[in-house]
C-alpha cells in the first residue's frame, strides 16, 4: 500500500499531485467525522471532499448550477466508489 502521513490533503487533477495542506494530525474535519462515526463503526481510514466552482458553473450554465454540479459530484463519487471495489478497498 501506500503510506501517506496524517493530514488534510488536496489532490491537483491537473498535475495529478497530492498536496498536503494541513500538517495536523487530526484536522477538524477528521475529529468531526470521528465524533459522528464512534457512534455506530470505526473511524474512517480517509475522507474525501468533492468541491466545485460554483461562479465558474453559474457562468456556463446559469440556473442549471447548482443541478449540474451536484450531478457532477455524483458521478465523481460513483467513479471513487468503483475504483475502491475494484482495489478491494472497504
Amino acid at each position: 500500500g501506500l503510506d501517506i502521513d496524517p493530514g488534510l490533503y488536496h489532490l491537483n487533477a491537473m498535475s495529478l499531485t497530492l498536496d498536503l495542506v494541513s500538517k495536523d494530525e487530526m484536522p477538524r474535519a477528521f475529529r468531526t467525522a470521528e465524533v459522528v462515526w464512534s457512534r455506530n463503526q470505526k473511524t474512517p481510514q480517509a475522507i474525501i471532499f468533492i468541491a466545485g466552482n460554483y461562479l465558474e458553473m453559474v457562468a456556463r450554465y446559469e440556473r442549471l448550477a447548482y443541478r449540474n454540479l451536484l450531478v457532477q459530484a455524483g458521478s465523481v463519487s460513483y467513479l471513487i466508489e468503483l475504483a475502491s471495489s475494484a482495489l478491494g478497498l472497504k
